[in-house]
């Protein structure tokens, strides 16, 4: 829970590594958790959550809280999960924001993305790599803003300029999208 409330959208990037990670991870248990949580919130079974259903949801996790105070809490997770706009948390929103992203940190979870991230499998990931596996199916790859964020992490880590990343500095990368939140 305490996840839901301190995730923060605002940057594509980050959202995209998230989802492309959780999409990769299946052997993460906390991502099992999460989909547990969102199936017994989702009172319907719609696969949509709605204010309302968060808000009974929350309830037995936030005792301490007012309704008021509830329900703002409730407006602010939505604010910054509800990505589309769409007035409900679907699953894969809630999924994205309900894990801890620490996980994605540890040497085997990096390792792990690294090789999924180099494609030709020669130690080092390009631009284009990283570009083709965050924009292959998602609705973001044709925005500027999208892969201006993507381009500036890039260049941000690859210190020494050759074009490449090494595992360290894709590691490094993977802390500050991650740490951001």
């Amino acid at each position: 829970m305490d996840n839901l409330i301190k995730y923060k959208s605002d940057n594509i990037l980050r959202c995209a590594v998230i989802a492309l990670l959780v999409h990769n991870s299946i052997q993460l248990n906390q991502a099992h958790d999460a989909v547990k949580l969102f199936n017994k919130i989702d009172k319907n079974g719609d696969g949509k959550i709605i204010r309302e259903e968060l808000f009974n949801g929350l309830q037995p996790f936030k005792k301490e809280l007012t309704d008021e105070e509830l329900r703002k809490q409730v407006e602010s997770i939505f604010n910054n999960i509800d990505t589309d706009h769409n007035n409900h948390i679907e699953y894969e929103e809630f999924v994205r924001a309900a894990i801890d992203k620490n996980n994605f940190l540890s040497i085997n979870f990096l390792q792990f993305a690294f090789n999924y991230f180099d494609k030709d499998h020669d130690g080092g990931i390009t631009y284009e790599e990283v570009k083709n596996k965050f924009y292959q199916n998602d609705k973001n790859k044709n925005s500027y803003k999208a892969q201006e964020q993507l381009q500036k992490a890039f260049n941000d880590i690859d210190i020494n300029g050759d074009g490449k990343l090494s595992f360290e500095e894709f590691g490094k990368m993977m802390e500050n999208i991650i740490k951001q939140e």
